[in-house]
């Protein structure tokens, strides 16, 4: 997961502010990376977070297992709220 603040384009035009554009990368069964989910959103909040990883669950995403993270405490009470599952080891992606 990561998030990353970009100038996009908002209406009425010509008004540009920045979003912050929500990306999901993982790995499927043969090891390959997918993009299982991407958003936009007006603030990286634990909300906003929590409310992405649902919509990537309810997109068919499971048994998901975080590979890596930034160890803060937010991130992994969100993933835990979104996918149920204890934090642990995944494999790696190709």
């Amino acid at each position: 997961m990561t998030g990353r603040y970009q100038r996009v384009d908002r209406a009425p035009a010509p008004r540009v502010a920045p979003k912050a554009v929500l990306t999901a990368i993982g790995c499927d069964e043969d090891g390959w990376r997918r993009v299982p989910g991407l958003g936009a959103v007006d603030t990286e909040s634990y909300d906003s977070w929590l409310a992405f990883l649902r919509r990537v669950r309810a997109r068919g995403a499971a048994g998901v297992q975080p590979l890596t993270s930034d160890a803060t405490r937010s991130s992994g009470a969100r993933w835990r709220r979104s996918f149920r599952t204890p934090h642990g080891s995944g494999a790696s992606c190709t």
